[in-house]
């Protein structure tokens, strides 16, 4: 299992932007199928492959869905799917930071929940910066969170 986290090196950037990071689990990873991870207080844009499923269990909800998607703020502990293969690349934003952004179709966010985003719409980008920079996150996570 791969994975790593970075602080934004850039300073403005780091006033909205606590980390980035990346989690990947192949066909030979060992690990725990269903995991848990505890409240956050911080949203999460989690960039993953469009074919990618995700599913987050907090009795009595649950959100699944597939690709890229915004994690919210979360009161409860979930229990993650991980028993598939998967590549999350992730920026965790510094708590309360979203509600200072002016992102076009964003609503401010809500709790316990995670919604599904068109990345190249939310970036307004005509070509897909998605596979390249999943790469770039395998290769080189300097350069990446750069």
């Amino acid at each position: 299992m791969q994975n790593w986290t970075k602080p934004p090196r850039n300073q403005t950037i780091a006033k909205y932007v606590a980390l980035y990071w990346l989690i990947e689990k192949t066909d030979e990873d060992e690990s725990h199928h269903f995991p848990k991870l505890n409240p956050e207080p911080a949203t999460h844009l989690i960039l993953c492959p469009p074919e990618q499923r995700y599913s987050y269990q907090a009795l009595p909800t649950e959100s699944k869905g597939k690709g890229c998607h915004w994690l919210y703020p979360q009161q409860r502990t979930l229990q993650l799917d991980h028993s598939e293969r998967f590549i999350y690349l992730g920026i965790k934003f510094q708590i309360g930071a979203l509600y200072s952004l002016n992102i076009e179709g964003y609503n401010h966010p809500t709790l316990n929940r995670a919604v599904d985003v068109d990345i190249n719409q939310l970036l307004d980008t005509k070509s897909s910066v998605l596979e390249p920079l999943i790469k770039l996150g395998r290769l080189d996570p300097c350069q990446c969170s750069d």
